[in-house]
């Protein structure tokens, strides 16, 4: 890519997409971003300067970066033969490392980074119910968040409610937000691992609440409120 191929304003989904090549890069040379930082600045070709603290919040999503450092950013990882994503259809693009940079402090994201790995896989609802209920997680490339589908087979198999969003852990919790694919109608999540709790459980187990609560009942009651306990227990790992 030539230099004069850079927008002179960098949209939402390019800004995305360059944070996570960045986050990508630093996690495959396990590399923090001090060094990312020097890096950076050693590859422009204008020989600019951006503060230490200004690539911070890039990498955390917490501010709107200058258009200075997106651009160095750009040419760092042009550098590197690093081409960014293509742009997919997704509704989720972006939205996932925007929640975990918004709910989960920048030193937890560093703690954690290796966190994911064991919760990815398919599960299902302890004990099975009816209708059957499929939850599949799965870890984000760069980001220490993963993402969540969710299907309840009401009449197989023609008949399928489906669920999509994200998942962020905070200390010991795991936050959930997905929306209905049909209606946008929300479901959230609060899970733990159950060997929180259990030092003697042995299997893969999230247990908590999660809650549905359609927008046109958002004045219901606190009683006619959908908050339900729930365990989802892992019956296979993803591929």
């Amino acid at each position: 890519m030539a230099e004069d191929s850079i927008a002179s304003a960098f949209d939402t989904k390019t800004r995305a997409k360059i944070r996570a090549a960045l986050k990508s890069y630093m996690k495959a040379h396990r590399i923090g971003v001090p060094t990312l930082h020097d890096r950076v600045l050693k590859a422009d070709p204008k020989k600019r300067i951006v503060s230490m603290p200004s690539m911070q919040r890039l990498i955390r999503s917490t501010h709107h970066s200058s258009e200075m450092l997106m651009e160095m950013s750009f040419l760092f990882l042009e550098a590197e033969g690093i081409e960014l994503p293509a742009d997919p259809d997704d509704p989720l693009a972006g939205f996932t490392e925007a929640l975990e940079g918004f709910l989960v402090p920048a030193d937890e994201q560093e703690a954690e980074k290796f966190y994911w790995g064991e919760l990815d896989g398919r599960y299902q609802i302890d004990p099975a119910g009816i209708p059957p209920v499929a939850i599949l997680i799965q870890t984000t490339e760069g980001t220490n968040a993963v993402r969540v589908s969710e299907e309840h087979i009401i009449m197989a198999p023609d008949v399928v409610t489906r669920f999509e969003g994200v998942m962020v852990k905070r200390e010991r919790w795991l936050f959930g937000l997905l929306r209905n694919r049909l209606t946008y109608e929300p479901r959230v999540y609060w899970l733990i691992k159950a060997s929180e709790l259990n030092a003697d459980e042995d299997r893969m187990k999230l247990t908590g609440h999660v809650q549905e609560q359609p927008f046109r009942i958002a004045r219901a009651a606190a009683k006619d409120r959908l908050v339900q306990e729930i365990t989802i227990v892992k019956t296979e790992v993803s591929s």
